[in-house]
């Protein structure tokens, strides 16, 4: 795993370094840590990064602002935010960010986010071959063929089928909502009784799978929760 610690802070990167290498260590987890001091040098490099554990407030580009221009890229990391100052917290959600630690509470919580990431790198599953799971928003059935949206709304066809997808994709967070979409509940902005909303798409939800989907969500919900 390619982690990157940013806070312009140095007694911090060194805390949350040695947690890091503690934990990797310990469960003999390969790693390579990079530190930046900044948002600007972290956008430089960020796709090459598996984990991005960052300060929310720095000079220049906040931790909120890096997270901004992410979620505009192909491919970004895992985010884990770090701060004194918890009224940042209702900004720090979005599509990659998987937790969120107060400083004095790094050594107690980390190894607990690191646990949850680890499981999401692992199970990250590939589709067609090509496909990573992890950048796949919902999926639609086209009779013998699936079309893809990736996120960021690139589309792709493929000949496969829905449900044998459905299968694979359970344990990745997938979610069955209608019979003719499969949906990435990592991707979801919104949800009602019965349309939910994907990276700005709006999907139908069918009336017997809106229970399932309502409970999946919830559980989805609070796995994030207990990281925060």
């Amino acid at each position: 795993m390619k982690v990157c610690i940013c806070d312009d802070e140095e007694v911090f990167r060194y805390i949350i370094k040695e947690v890091c290498q503690k934990y990797f260590e310990e469960n003999q987890y390969p790693f390579e840590i990079t530190e930046a001091e900044s948002g600007e040098e972290v956008l430089e490099k960020a796709s090459e990064y598996d984990l991005l554990i960052m300060d929310i407030e720095m000079s220049g580009i906040n931790g909120i602002g890096v997270k901004d221009r992410l979620e505009l890229e192909d491919k970004s990391p895992y985010i884990v935010f770090v701060t004194n100052y918890a009224w940042y917290m209702q900004n720090a959600f979005g599509r990659d960010v998987i937790g969120y630690i107060r400083k004095e509470e790094i050594e107690k919580k980390m190894p607990g986010i690191l646990e949850r990431i680890v499981e999401l790198i692992n199970r990250d599953i590939m589709v067609a071959g090509k496909y990573k799971s992890s950048d796949i928003a919902c999926i639609c059935s086209e009779k013998e063929y699936v079309k893809i949206y990736l996120k960021n709304q690139g589309e792709e066809i493929e000949r496969d089928s829905l449900q044998a997808l459905e299968q694979t994709l359970e344990v990745a967070d997938f979610i069955r909502v209608h019979r003719k979409w499969l949906v990435n509940l990592k991707y979801v902005d919104m949800l009602e009784d019965t349309k939910i909303w994907v990276e700005g798409m709006e999907i139908p939800i069918s009336v017997r799978n809106r229970k399932k989907v309502e409970k999946a969500f919830m559980r989805y919900g609070m796995k994030r929760m207990d990281c925060m």
